[in-house]
């Protein structure tokens, strides 16, 4: 399988960002990566120091002048125009063979986008859907992935669109769509959403994977009121763009199974780890 890139565009919140990489460089995905970070012009003191500490780990992209979180993963998936790619916040966290899995899913050639599940701020959340949960007692990232990936091995299910902290992205799909912008939506705020809508029209279809949990610490380049702001702002503005968006959103829930099947896992005591 070719190198995967995987992208972690960078303002603020080091503290999340050191977590982040540690947890991508511990992983034992055996599909090949390349991690890039993509310094959106930071103003952290430490940033320069935790770079030389990266070196010969990490492809560092440093902006002169920020330019938005939209701008920053342009340049990412710029870098090398041939690979798919991996979107991940910095404030997230994975486990395990979280890379190989999501790239089973994206083998296909007509998927564009494949997402995970996450405790907070995604499409599919665990254990409560659309909701902003904290970590199970007694769980842990790996502990979960390893249930999701236990519970559900290899299962997918279509969406209309996703976002999350964890997104695998196709080159076909790419190359076919075009940049992320933020423009239409007036803040790059979901420009994920508005992505997978544009690759919907030219008969991209995207996955949701059942068998890959994200962790994530929360809005990290935002406050949390700033992102229920732009969250808002955003839905009103994808629902102008894309007049049977909110119907198609609310038509699927493809998650549940998913959930359930890992609820019944936990309950027997089923793990892989």
């Amino acid at each position: 399988m070719s190198t995967v890139d995987v992208i972690v565009p960078f303002y603020r919140d080091l503290a999340a960002l050191r977590g982040c990489v540690a947890s991508v460089l511990a992983s034992r995905s055996r599909t090949a990566f390349e991690l890039i970070i993509v310094n959106d012009a930071s103003p952290e003191p430490d940033v320069t120091a935790y770079w030389r500490e990266l070196r010969g780990n990490a492809t560092i992209i440093d902006v002169p002048a920020r330019q938005g979180y939209a701008a920053a993963l342009n340049r990412g998936l710029a870098l090398h125009r041939e690979r798919d790619a991996v979107i991940l916040h910095c404030d997230a966290f994975v486990a395990g063979d979280w890379l190989e899995r999501l790239a089973r899913h994206g083998m296909d050639r007509d998927v564009g986008i494949v997402g995970t599940f996450t405790d907070k701020a995604g499409f599919a959340t665990y254990p409560l859907p659309k909701r902003d949960n904290p970590l199970p007692p007694g769980e842990t990232v790996a502990s979960l992935d390893a249930l999701f990936a236990q519970a559900n091995s290899a299962e997918s299910a279509p969406v209309p669109a996703i976002n999350g902290p964890c997104l695998y992205l196709r080159r076909d799909c790419l190359s076919a769509v075009g940049a992320f912008d933020g423009t239409p939506l007036g803040s790059d705020y979901g420009v994920e959403l508005d992505f997978c809508l544009r690759a919907g029209g030219a008969r991209f279809r995207h996955l949701l994977a059942g068998d890959v949990f994200v962790g994530h610490s929360g809005h990290a380049p935002y406050g949390a009121r700033e992102a229920d702001d732009f969250s808002e702002r955003t839905e009103a503005a994808l629902a102008k763009l894309y007049p049977d968006y909110t119907a198609k959103i609310a038509a699927h829930d493809p998650a549940r199974p998913f959930a359930r099947r890992v609820d019944r896992c936990a309950w027997r005591g089923c793990r892989s780890i």
